[in-house]
């Protein structure tokens, strides 16, 4: 594992955000990184010492979670992965259910083994059919949609996944759980039969109350794994995509740099001719053109974000001459730099957030992704004020979409850092990835605005969402007086989290619009320590005890057998604390921290508390 940092500049300003990530080889030998944690802004001191203790593998995610093994005399230590079955279970989506969110503490696998529906995680759809498996990793949030006519059979798999710990002090081996090295997402079955066969006998295999063989169920769950990610050799053709990738990456990170193809060539052991015949066929451009290109992108991107000259960003790019920058930058876009400047831009919002922001600000992006949760309310909202026949929706990510940004002529296009196939957005457009981990909604939406150059209608936008905020809590006022707490609870998986004051589940609004206080323990654990949640125990429940509470109930059809949260007795003694004042509003609408959605929850919230005065 090591720290990875990512950097944005917003008004000419430079932020830095840390992240630690692992390294793991996928089924073709390419080399990749998994997320682990992230870290969030660090200074120079903080990240070197975090550093060093990755190196020294000090470090530790989760310590308590390491299994000591018995040793074995004159065996070899074998660095591998080691995969563990946990739970197996036959899921059944009856038709048109509604969507059903949760949240994976563990790796899983789902295969589908009848009918049709859809699955999101991280922005993406997968359509679910017979042949199709999913894999979701620990820490994935998704949801499940069946909007046909005949039932969906899902079967699940759930697992962990060990790797051999560093610097055990002990006597024998130890393991810890660790990121799974199996491709994420979907995955199309090369045998379905036998995959789905396989489930069915591991199935039988874990059933409680019967005799257990563990070496049959360890068996054929290795075998299940082996026939979703078949092994495959080292090809030709897999060993030319992987240098294509490592140079079309070293461009990316290396473009401001003076750097040849015969400098490439040697980095990767090849002949510079081979190397231009193979660059030119897999890309359709020549070296130097394509970095040419690849620094104009960059360009386009910094004249849009920065208010830096046209020759400190041809300094910045590579091209050193202002001069040469901009002929080069007229002759691949048709314009001068200080006319592209000027001109009106096309934008992609590529999550639903970003393209409900862009809608407030009054602009239609060509191409934006809008989530299942927000479409019923956020389209029937807008098209009310704007013309969105120019909107075309898409799903991030894929090939096709990538591939569509750059027939589209996009200006720039907007994602989180932290989403599959951020990276490489900017191969194609000017790209602004967001951070994935907001410290303050109202600086992101400032800093959005001043990239598409609405910073007055966000201005605008604040000041009445202000006005609307003081108008509600004069309502409230009775109630503030007497300074009533408030609780944010969410269930999600058969867990209990509760929110402090950031960006999801109406943290902003009921903490800070309305100005309702939160419990002592909440300010202690989740607000003062600048946590978006934490988990908690149904035991620990009354240290958490509030005049009103928000309740969030997302019902899972994985946990259907197990007594809800809301069934023990300590939650039954904190409904009695707050004299049954407990609102459960819509749970879509209060996910978001864009501006409709903030403008709809500090309606609801207002109301539902005025109806307790």
């Amino acid at each position: 594992m090591f720290l990875k940092k990512h950097t944005v500049t917003r008004n000419g300003k430079t932020y830095r955000y840390y992240r630690i990530v692992a390294a793991y080889k996928d089924e073709d030998g390419r080399r990749k990184h998994r997320l682990v944690k992230h870290v969030g802004s660090l200074t120079d001191e903080e990240a070197a010492r975090l550093r060093q203790e990755l190196r020294s593998g000090r470090w530790r995610q989760q310590p308590d979670t390491s299994i000591a093994l018995p040793s074995a005399s004159r065996a070899s230590r074998l660095n591998v992965a080691a995969f563990i079955p946990r739970e197996t279970q036959q899921l059944a989506y009856y038709d048109h259910t509604d969507k059903e969110w949760n949240l994976t503490d563990h790796d899983m696998l789902l295969l589908v083994r009848e009918g049709k529906g859809e699955l999101h995680m991280a922005g993406k759809k997968i359509m679910l059919a017979p042949g199709i498996a999913v894999f979701c990793p620990a820490g994935t949030g998704m949801y499940i949609i069946n909007d046909e006519p005949r039932k969906l059979l899902i079967d699940r798999i759930v697992f962990d996944t060990l790797v051999p710990a560093e610097n055990f002090a002990g006597n024998g081996s130890a393991y810890e759980r660790a990121a799974c090295p199996l491709p994420e997402g979907e995955i199309r079955l090369a045998y379905p039969k036998r995959a789905l066969q396989l489930c069915k006998e591991l199935h039988a295999a874990a059933q409680p109350g019967r005799p257990r063989d563990p070496l049959k169920v360890q068996a054929l769950f290795t075998q299940l794994l082996d026939s979703v990610f078949p092994s495959s050799s080292a090809k030709e053709a897999g060993e030319t995509e992987r240098w294509i990738e490592h140079s079309i990456r070293y461009i990316r990170e290396h473009y401001q740099e003076h750097i040849t193809r015969d400098q490439l060539a040697a980095l990767i052991g090849i002949s510079p001719e081979h190397f231009s015949r193979i660059f030119m066929k897999e890309t359709g451009r020549s070296f130097i053109d394509y970095l040419n290109r690849a620094r104009i992108r960059k360009g386009r991107e910094l004249l849009q974000l920065t208010r830096q000259s046209v020759h400190d960003i041809a300094v910045t790019t590579g091209f050193g001459s202002g001069h040469y920058f901009s002929r080069k930058f007229k002759q691949l876009t048709g314009v001068y730099p200080t006319e592209y400047r000027k001109q009106p831009k096309s934008y992609a919002a590529l999550n639903p957030h970003t393209t409900s922001c862009l809608l407030a600000f009054g602009i239609v992006p060509k191409l934006g992704v809008i989530g299942e949760w927000m479409k019923p309310w956020m389209l029937r909202h807008y098209e009310r004020q704007i013309d969105l026949s120019s909107f075309q929706e898409t799903q991030w990510y894929s090939e096709s979409v990538i591939q569509k940004l750059d027939e589209l002529g996009i200006d720039l296009a907007i994602a989180y850092s932290d989403e599959e196939g951020a990276e490489r957005l900017s191969d194609r457009v000017p790209a602004l990835l967001l951070p994935s981990e907001c410290a303050s909604w109202r600086s992101e939406l400032l800093g959005l605005a001043a990239a598409v150059a609405r910073e007055e209608q966000a201005v605008d936008w604040l000041a009445e969402f202000d006005r609307k905020a003081a108008a509600a809590r004069d309502v409230l006022a009775p109630l503030l007086g007497r300074g009533d707490t408030a609780l944010i609870v969410k269930i999600v998986s058969g867990k209990l989290y509760v929110y402090g004051n950031l960006t999801s589940m109406g943290g902003n609004v009921i903490y800070e619009a309305l100005q309702l206080k939160p419990p002592p323990a909440v300010k202690r654990d989740i607000i003062d320590k600048g946590l978006l949640n934490i988990p908690v125990a149904p035991e620990a429940l009354a240290e958490y005890a509030a005049d009103h509470i928000f309740l969030f109930h997302y019902r899972s059809n994985w946990y259907a057998q197990t007594p809800s949260v809301l069934e023990t007795g300590p939650w039954r003694q904190l409904e009695q604390a707050c004299l049954q004042r407990i609102y459960t509003p819509d749970y879509n609408v209060f996910y978001g921290y864009d501006p409709l959605s903030m403008d709809l929850q500090l309606e609801q919230a207002a109301e539902l508390l005025s109806s307790q005065m």
